[in-house]
């Protein structure tokens, strides 16, 4: 595990926190909140695994979800459980404690900062959480690249269809359902491109 770019990347979102939250809680990710909720149960046990200010979070709360959500940035958990009323748990990917605990685990746009290496051990750990015929929806900026970003400032792991399916044939208890991608929903960045895929537990 590399900890420098863990570092990174928390010292990143605590700096920013509150500049993040103001860009990016008002996106609407239909696109994305839809297919993953459609196979899940009414109420759903939801995971926000990397759940930044807790925008989606909220929006699993208000169609009644009972949701857990949690963020390895201390400063973005504080926004979060500010804008969610949730307990929100100060947790990295790797320390996730959870088993087949919940239907659905939504890991929008933060897996994206694990680097290559640790991805399969990530994806197993949000697998281990869902119960056996459960959700896991996960995305990426659309690439094959990985390294930093952002004027040297930020850390970031891309993803393509290829990289995602072999991804998934390391994990014997995950089955990759869907995959697709749509322009950035941000209009300034609509010329960037986000991979999302649906990935469902099996027995292995």
């Amino acid at each position: 595990m590399n900890h420098r770019i863990y570092k990174n990347v928390t010292d990143y979102y605590d700096a920013n926190a509150r500049t993040f939250t103001a860009e990016t809680k008002d996106l609407d990710l239909s696109h994305a909140w839809e297919p993953f909720l459609a196979d899940l149960p009414s109420p759903a046990r939801i995971l926000d695994a990397g759940c930044g200010s807790g925008r989606d979070a909220l929006v699993f709360l208000r169609r009644g979800h009972d949701v857990t959500a949690c963020d390895a940035s201390a400063r973005m958990v504080a926004e979060a459980r500010a804008n969610t009323g949730l307990p929100v748990h100060h947790i990295a990917f790797h320390d996730i404690p959870w088993q087949q605990a919940f239907d659905g685990v939504w890991a929008n746009a933060s897996l994206l900062h694990v680097p290559h290496a640790d991805l399969p051990t990530a994806l197993e750990r949000l697998g281990r959480a869902l119960v056996v015929g459960g959700t896991l929806y996960v995305s990426f900026k659309h690439g094959t690249d990985e390294g930093m970003a952002r004027g040297g400032t930020l850390f970031f792991s891309r993803c393509d269809e290829d990289r995602m399916r072999r991804l998934v044939e390391t994990q014997p208890t995950l089955r990759l359902d869907r995959v697709w991608t749509t322009p950035d929903t941000r209009p300034a960045r609509s010329h960037q491109r986000w991979l999302h895929a649906l990935l469902s537990r099996v027995e292995p």
